[in-house]
């Protein structure tokens, strides 16, 4: 008899998914899970793993208290609890228990029992992370997938493809099985960093398999989607940032380009471009994002200016060779060194205003701050131009056309200098007419820089 199915309609493709999947959640064999947690420690509510959000704890209507979760819902929560989980003390992360004997990796330098880690594919503070975007939901899949041959071309994982983890979980942090999925994609894929057991209305969870530290490491074992700088010794992850949009690390993102053989991380966007322009593709389509997250005391959440970050852009296809991307880096060398500009102009504004009002001169953190929200929306009122700007460099434009562009992100930081200088006020003409950014050498016209 055929099991019941549920349908999903996407773009352009009807998709069958079994009812009997819900039923894997609890089984003999119980989806993402780890059944030798069973009985070793008391649930926690599903509540306690959601993001933490500071300040934000009291329960003011009955909006804030705990919903039952449903069968969908608690498969997402699977699924970012085994790479994406916020670190923290508590009753979240029992790792009192062991499951492979003589493991010592829950053990802090005191001797203490450690508190859980942050997911591997979220770091302390928050990763980028990019991938390609197709016209349908199965373009996109297509497009972020690395056959068996590449893998192996890559070079990049020791033991290859490897099992994924559906088929066959882990028993203990530190067993044969967990030693060999460190070692392969599909360990790197999807980090089991993290093992669960749902248990009646809650979830036992504890630390999994250890992982490196993205963050700075010296292998090249790493997610496939991570956006990376690397040098001769080092590999260190781009880091999720609400004061740098993420269009602002495309030279990170796009140095593959620079690569010989372009096979270089992140893997996902070099491997994906080659199959683009093998299927003769005009346009590649690019989505980067990720989030910024705070730790403090041991606990990871978010707080302050912390929040989703994300920047999507298109590049024509044949334009995308090294080329065109090093026109774009030197077009964001001149863009960054007119924010430098802007920063030196409004901090010597207020020094100058200082002088001429006879008072002892000093660099006051209010000053610092008033310098740092100028560059912050300086950007921000950039963040539209992000796709002329791409453009400009990868379609072979002229110098005139790059001079024209300058000319339209000085009047945009002319725009932020007024309005952060004042000029109401003889003293106040007097410092701004001292301290008016001049982004252009009289001699040759084009962009200078000032520190």
């Amino acid at each position: 008899m055929r099991s019941p199915q549920k349908k999903w309609r996407g773009t352009s493709c009807v998709i069958w998914i079994p009812c009997t999947i819900v039923s894997l959640l609890f089984g003999d064999k119980p989806f993402l899970q780890v059944p030798e947690l069973a009985g070793k420690g008391k649930p926690t509510k599903f509540g306690a793993y959601q993001i933490n959000m500071s300040e934000n704890q009291v329960i003011i209507s009955q909006w804030n208290q705990a919903q039952e979760i449903s069968t969908p819902d608690l498969i997402r929560l699977l699924l970012r609890s085994s790479c994406y989980s916020c670190g923290g003390k508590g009753k979240r992360f029992q790792n009192k228990i062991v499951l492979t004997e003589g493991y010592r990796g829950k053990i802090n330098g005191d001797g203490n029992v450690a508190s859980g880690t942050y997911g591997t594919l979220l770091g302390k503070n928050g990763y980028l992370h990019s991938y390609l975007l197709g016209e349908t939901l199965l373009d996109t899949l297509r497009l972020n997938l690395l056959t068996e041959e590449e893998i192996v071309g890559i070079g990049a994982f020791p033991t290859g493809l490897g099992t994924p983890f559906w088929e066959k979980m882990p028993h203990g942090e530190d067993c044969p099985r967990a030693q060999k999925y460190l070692r392969t994609y599909h360990g790197e894929l999807f980090p089991l960093d993290k093992f669960s057991l749902v248990e009646g209305d809650g979830l036992i969870m504890t630390d999994g398999i250890k992982y490196p530290d993205n963050k700075k490491i010296t292998s090249i074992l790493i997610d496939p989607a991570l956006i990376v700088t690397q040098n001769e010794k080092t590999i260190t992850a781009v880091l999720a940032s609400t004061s740098e949009r993420p269009w602002r690390e495309l030279p990170s993102l796009l140095s593959f380009l620079e690569v010989k053989d372009g096979k270089r991380q992140p893997y996902f966007l070099s491997m994906g471009l080659w199959k683009l322009r093998k299927c003769c593709a005009e346009t590649v389509h690019i989505w980067t994002g990720g989030m910024q997250v705070s730790s403090k005391a041991g606990e990871q959440r978010l707080s302050g200016y912390d929040d989703y970050v994300e920047s999507e852009f298109r590049i024509p296809v044949q334009s995308a060779t090294e080329s065109g991307f090093t026109t774009y880096k030197s077009m964001m060398k001149t863009l960054n060194s007119f924010s430098n500009i802007l920063n030196s102009s409004i901090i010597h504004y207020f020094k100058t205003k200082q002088e001429k009002e006879e008072k002892k001169p000093k660099m006051s953190s209010f000053v610092k701050a008033i310098a740092e929200r100028s560059v912050s929306v300086f950007w921000e009122r950039m963040e539209p131009s992000a796709q002329q700007i791409i453009n400009t460099a990868f379609c072979g434009s002229t110098e005139e056309q790059r001079e024209a562009e300058y000319k339209k992100w000085a009047a945009v930081a002319r725009e932020v200098y007024n309005q952060f200088c004042p000029r109401e006020t003889a003293r106040q003409l007097t410092a701004w007419v001292e301290s008016e950014p001049n982004f252009f050498s009289k001699k040759t016209k084009s962009p200078q820089k000032k520190g």
